[in-house]
């Protein structure tokens, strides 16, 4: 199975990603920066060309079936906070987009920064499961809190992408693909953003993965399916 994750809530998911999701009839999982949602002069170091998505545009993507999840409330780099801190990011991350109705149930990492006591706080707070930036692919022997991905990226080839999936389906695994800005080349050339990739390569991912006959499910989905048990992530002093 393979899940399709887009980061940070940029507009161009809206605007670019969305249609062609409605148009192959599969969901995705997006990771939203709560503050994003809240403030219309929100930035952070990786700025999308035309600004977060709002709140009403997340709600109509909720209400088509895609998974809304946690991002944290500003996006920062947790390895470099105090445990403390990591918990407040997170948790405050997750009450923003529940009081806004969104019940979040998995996160991602921001600029994949995985720690041990950012895993204790994502479970601590209620989530399933998280997604780093890992390479790899899971399977039910993965750690819900250490999901791996392979990222699609303005440089990335049809080759890798090609091989990411015939590995999947020939070893029965799940496949997350992650995404960040969706626009075409051009824009992603003015921006200087490499970590970006074209609509035009999310419909390739989409029409290799419907060839080699996987579901397409969403983060939460997938946790579910493939049966990972929470471990616990214990021995972490906030206070």
């Amino acid at each position: 199975m393979v899940s399709l994750t887009f980061d940070d809530g940029w507009k161009s998911h809206y605007t670019e990603a969305l249609p062609i999701l409605r148009y192959f009839n599969v969901h995705g999982t997006f990771y939203v920066i709560s503050r994003s949602l809240n403030e219309s002069n929100f930035r952070f170091s990786l700025r999308p060309s035309e600004g977060f998505m709002t709140l009403e545009e997340v709600e109509d993507m909720a209400s088509e079936g895609h998974e809304i999840g946690a991002h944290t409330r500003s996006h920062p780099y947790l390895p470099r906070l105090s445990p403390l801190a990591q918990l407040e990011e997170i948790e405050l991350g997750r009450e923003d987009l529940d009081e806004l109705g969104f019940a979040p149930t998995t996160f991602a990492y921001p600029y994949g920064g995985v720690t041990p006591a950012g895993m204790a706080a994502a479970e601590r707070v209620g989530f399933t499961g998280a997604r780093t930036v890992m390479k790899g692919l899971n399977d039910n022997s993965t750690d819900p809190f250490l999901l791996k991905t392979f990222p699609v990226e303005e440089h990335t080839s049809l080759a890798e992408m090609h091989g990411w999936i015939r590995h999947a389906a020939r070893t029965n695994s799940w496949l997350i693909l992650m995404f960040h800005e969706i626009a075409p080349a051009q824009r992603l050339k003015r921006m200087g953003f490499r970590y970006g990739t074209t609509p035009a390569m999310l419909e390739t991912a989409l029409s290799l993965v419907y060839q080699a006959e996987l579901p397409v499910v969403t983060v939460e989905e997938g946790l579910a399916r493939i049966g990972l048990g929470a471990p616990l992530h214990a021995g972490i002093r906030y206070r």
